[in-house]
């Protein structure tokens, strides 16, 4: 665990020297982003491996001080669970070798962020009866002005989705679910194996005393009292261990596929 640890902070360090190179013309990635313009292909790719090389950052500060792997009862399910979810939004986007399905999925993972963005602004605001009359007014005004962005990010969409003569029907809605199934795949893991790491770690950082107890390390406390058992709860190691490897994985293999669209030069005709 404390291996995998340790190589966050290197995998975090590398994204951050693909920053800094930058997207150059030519390369299979320039030439994604001129077919996506102004949806841009790297904007969406460097934000979900940002995602989860911050993640395992976060996750490697947390656990770690000096030498000595420090496992707090639930908070590192969490940046475990993100991380996972950014690597394998990433490798979505950048396995496909055929550019014509790259666009597609990147579609299909920008028109879920639309859905999910317009749920988010109703619940922000909706008016309640509680408000006031300058409540209301600023809700309107900022209902407005969020309904003028979603309208435009549905239009770059369909402008991308033209050019590339993809119709409404062949863009899928991209679920966490079958996105981290299909990243596992690519890393030579049974699918199934990473979405059940996935499904546990969904469960275990949202309040829930069955999954608490069977995810975690139970010790009695003294001798039972009118039938009550004391216990105390600690992390589970080896839940931790296959959150912190299967991170570690999805994000390598993330970073490779990156390097690889950015330095591959573009060799004309050779994609559609």
């Amino acid at each position: 665990m404390l291996q995998s640890l340790h190589r966050f902070k290197s995998q975090h360090e590398q994204l951050q020297r693909f920053g800094r190179v930058g997207v150059k013309a030519k390369t299979q990635l320039g030439v994604d982003d001129d077919e996506t313009g102004p949806l841009l292909m790297s904007h969406s790719i460097f934000q979900a491996v940002n995602l989860a090389a911050d993640c395992a950052l976060a996750a490697h500060r947390l656990c770690i001080d000096g030498e000595r792997l420090v496992l707090h009862q639930y908070a590192h399910y969490a940046l475990a669970r993100s991380g996972i979810e950014g690597a394998a939004q990433g490798l979505w986007l950048l396995a496909p070798d055929d550019r014509h399905e790259r666009v597609r999925r990147l579609l299909g993972v920008r028109s879920t962020e639309v859905q999910k963005d317009q749920s988010l602004y109703r619940s922000m605001t909706k008016v309640r009866p509680s408000d006031t009359a300058k409540e209301r007014r600023d809700k309107d005004r900022g209902r407005n002005e969020l309904n003028g962005r979603i309208k435009k990010h549905k239009a770059w969409i369909d402008s991308v989705a033209k050019r590339h003569g993809i119709d409404s029907e062949q863009i899928e809605v991209s679920s966490t679910f079958a996105m981290v199934e299909f990243a596992t795949s690519l890393t030579g893991v049974k699918a199934e194996h990473g979405s059940a790491t996935w499904v546990v770690l969904s469960g275990l950082v949202h309040p829930s005393a069955t999954r608490s107890n069977q995810f975690s390390q139970n010790k009695e406390m003294g001798e039972p009292r009118e039938g009550i058992v004391s216990v105390e709860v600690t992390a589970d190691h080896r839940t931790s261990m296959i959150a912190f490897a299967s991170l570690e994985t999805l994000l390598a293999r993330a970073l490779d596929l990156l390097a690889k669209r950015m330095l591959a030069p573009e060799r004309s005709g050779a994609e559609s």
